[in-house]
């Protein structure tokens, strides 16, 4: 990304006014936004997939809330049907 920013800064990909909806759009601005918003999302999103890597590895299972209502609603549906 950092490479192709001199291409964009040539204004190839942007859009310019008038358009229908009389924005003006500069691919190069979206890119570094884009840049910018990754610095502090990187170890945000490495950490969670850590967690998550490390909850599939585990060797004794970590029940979630999600598993347990699961759980409890597969209990209730086994009770229901017995008469």
């Amino acid at each position: 990304m950092m490479s192709s920013l001199s291409f964009f800064s040539t204004g190839a990909y942007a859009i310019q006014l008038p358009n229908t909806h009389n924005i003006s759009i500069s691919l190069y601005v979206v890119v570094i936004l884009v840049l910018v918003v990754y610095i502090p999302g990187l170890p945000v999103m490495y950490s969670h997939m850590l967690t998550q890597r490390n909850r599939a590895y585990s060797k004794t299972k970590i029940k979630t809330a999600s598993s347990r209502m699961r759980q409890e609603k597969n209990e209730n549906w086994q009770e229901a049907i017995v008469f």
